[in-house]
């Protein structure tokens, strides 16, 4: 029996594209042609075949913008199911982008002030450790003259005191102001990155001027500058150039 409601599959409304048959034979004309010129005439001798050049740089140029045009065409459709979606699911990344930036707002808030307290326990801990190495130094000291059975007892007590100390304040050291939950998978901390901000430009040019990329956007300002019409650019030698149009 024949489902009066069958189910819609990838392809029932946007078939894969296919390139026209005419308009591929055309192309496979001119390229063969094109190919026949290029052996049979090395170079154009004179103003007959000059002009004969030029007609087929036209019939060329002509199928070169129907190509185009036909690839507009096809991609289209597909341009236009492109923009559907992203038109269908921007509205819920945008809500949670926006609860995801509050969160994580109030989050950090909490992180950084975690961090400001282990910092002030990272001090108070070096300076404990620092006065229990001090007291075993010194009661170490006493003890060397092995005269007190006490003092030796106690010099041995302070010294475990001042390991124990040193281990706590190794310890706070290595730790990170974290936050986690009975079900994530990970524990939210915070995370340094670095960038940079310039404050003498010269300089910073000074540095990069060889960099590829900056080489390029300069070529493309310049020659932008230069349609735009300008004819005198510090620094840049402005020549004519001439190609068939």
């Amino acid at each position: 029996m024949t489902d009066p409601n069958p189910r819609a599959t990838i392809g029932d409304n946007l078939p894969p594209p296919t390139v026209d048959d005419d308009l591929a034979a055309r192309n496979a004309a001119l390229v063969a042609n094109a190919n026949r010129w290029l052996t049979e005439r090395p170079a154009i001798t004179d103003d007959d075949l000059a002009g004969r050049c030029s007609d087929f740089l036209e019939q060329i140029n002509a199928q070169i913008k129907a190509v185009d045009t036909a690839r507009a065409a096809a991609k289209k459709p597909y341009d236009d199911g492109a923009k559907a979606v992203q038109l269908l699911y921007r509205p819920l990344l945008d809500v949670l982008d926006a609860a995801k930036n509050l969160l994580k707002t109030r989050l950090q808030a909490w992180l950084n002030k975690k961090a400001k307290a282990l910092v002030e326990e990272r001090a108070k801990a070096a300076a404990e450790a620092a006065a229990r190495q001090k007291e075993a130094d010194e009661a170490a000291a006493k003890a060397a003259a092995g005269t007190n059975v006490e003092a030796q007892v106690e010099a041995q007590r302070l010294a475990a005191e001042a390991e124990k100390a040193k281990a706590e304040a190794a310890y706070l050291d290595q730790a990170r102001p974290q936050a986690k939950g009975d079900f994530g998978a990970r524990a939210a901390s915070l995370r340094t990155t670095f960038k940079g901000r310039i404050v003498d430009i010269d300089a910073t040019f000074k540095h990069y001027r060889e960099h590829r990329d900056v080489v390029d956007a300069l070529y493309k300002a310049v020659n932008a500058d230069i349609r735009r019409g300008a004819r005198s650019i510090p620094g840049v030698e402005i020549y004519p150039e001439q190609s068939v149009a």
